[in-house]
């Protein structure tokens, strides 16, 4: 199978963004538009990548602002739609270098589910042929310390770049202590968020809220009954508002149920619905 390629484009705002490329394995089906999550980089998602090179799918992805090898203040963002301008910036990038008749697809995980729920609802957006949203942080499933929160508030107004501990479990992020071990040694995972951050995520989680009557496209939700990081269960309340939805609930996973014995069935859910949504 192919190895990825990487390049660097420019965000909304002219910060310079990481990107990697990894091409089908023949002539493209279609494109799949990786977004990341809070704190890590698109490059852990390389076996998800080479699986769907193999069905003939392009995947194409950007390291967050702030986050991997793209520029920026690591964890932090002046308001959360600096991201959703950015995936339109690699949405845009990817189109014109691969071509436009090429039906493309969101895979989003984590901060990047809410990142990719905005971007669905917002209809100026160009949109793709369907979404794939695996534990989006729509809401968290545990509560952040009450000090931390009132001082965050204030901060994010007079000392809006100072940044906190991102009160991640990292065993919480896979059942595979392999896994987990990866997380902790990778040297482009970072911990921090800014007071700025945490709230314009405060503010997007309001927004996402109201948003899935506006997702018109059709999605696949995967969703993990052992996440202690994202609130499956505040992510299931907008799925059910969302009209063209399906989900697949996984009772066991921990918050990435693609990193861990959960893999098969999250790559077989993803690559199953791609294919029923790409042109024969």
């Amino acid at each position: 199978m192919s190895d990825h390629t990487e390049c660097e484009i420019r965000g909304h705002d002219g910060t310079p963004l990481r990107l990697l490329t990894w091409a089908a394995d023949h002539e493209p089906r279609g494109l799949l538009i990786l977004v990341h999550g809070l704190g890590e980089h698109v490059g852990r998602y390389d076996a998800i990548a080479k699986a769907f090179n193999a069905i003939g799918v392009t995947v194409v992805g950007g390291d967050h602002r702030g986050h991997g090898r793209s520029g920026g203040l690591r964890g932090h963002v002046d308001g959360f739609d600096e991201y959703t301008a950015d995936v339109a910036c690699v949405v845009r990038h990817a189109q014109a270098t691969l071509g436009d008749e090429l039906p493309w697809f969101v895979l989003a995980h984590s901060m990047g589910g809410l990142i990719a729920v905005r971007y669905l609802a917002d209809a100026s957006l160009p949109q793709p042929a369907g979404a794939i949203l695996s534990n989006p942080q729509l809401g968290l499933a545990f509560e952040p310390p009450k000090i931390k929160v009132a001082a965050g508030r204030i901060l994010s107004r007079l000392l809006p770049k100072v940044r906190l501990d991102s009160e991640l479990d990292v065993q919480a992020i896979s059942r595979d202590p392999a896994e987990v071990k990866k997380y902790v040694d990778d040297p482009l995972v970072h911990g921090k968020v800014s007071t700025r951050w945490f709230t314009s995520m405060t503010r997007a989680l309001e927004d996402a809220r109201l948003s899935g009557p506006q997702i018109a496209v059709p999605t696949q939700w995967i969703l993990s009954g052992g996440d202690r990081i994202c609130s499956a269960p505040a992510a299931r309340e907008i799925q059910e508002q969302v009209a063209n939805s399906r989900r697949l609930d996984l009772p066991e996973a921990f918050h990435e149920p693609h990193n861990g014995p959960d893999r098969a069935l999250f790559v077989d859910a993803a690559i199953t619905f791609v294919q029923e949504h790409l042109p024969a």
